[in-house]
């Protein structure tokens, strides 16, 4: 990552300003301190009994994340997560990323602005998508249920 020592005209002279447009997305003010770990995958269990008449007793949730640097030092930190069901999602050659790399637009726009400032960054895969088991459940109770805590 960059960093760049820029300094920020007050809020009455901002309309003056020529913006940088050449990235995709917009950035914090300030660079953080901190850098993203390597990338870290879970599979997390959950009790589906009481969602799927047919369906499973149980179904995993697959995720990928990364930590800040600090954590190193056992500090915990606040995580910001990317939950969807277009993880490794399209026909082969057309297939969109899968949970473990960082994804475009938004999942960039998460990484690189705020990971250095000491947040966590997860993408999720729901039910029934990419690593995840279980039944793909959309806008019903298994949707929700693989992302709440138990």
């Amino acid at each position: 990552m960059t960093r760049r020592n820029v300094s920020h005209p007050s809020i009455w002279e901002r309309s003056d300003v020529e913006w940088d447009t050449s990235g995709t997305f917009s950035r914090v003010l300030e660079a953080g301190p901190y850098h993203a770990l390597e990338v870290k995958e879970a599979m997390i269990e959950v009790d589906t009994s009481s969602v799927w008449e047919t369906g499973p007793s149980t179904a995993e949730v697959h995720l990928s994340y990364w930590l800040p640097s600090n954590t190193l030092d056992g500090e915990q930190v606040p995580v910001i997560a990317v939950i969807s069901p277009y993880f490794s999602y399209g026909s082969p050659g057309d297939e969109s990323t899968p949970t473990n790399i960082v994804g475009g637009g938004r999942g960039e726009f998460i990484f690189e602005n705020f990971v250095p400032h000491g947040y966590a960054f997860a993408q999720v895969a729901v039910f029934g998508t990419e690593e995840s088991s279980g039944c793909f459940d959309y806008r019903g109770a298994g949707e929700g249920l693989g992302f709440t805590p138990q």
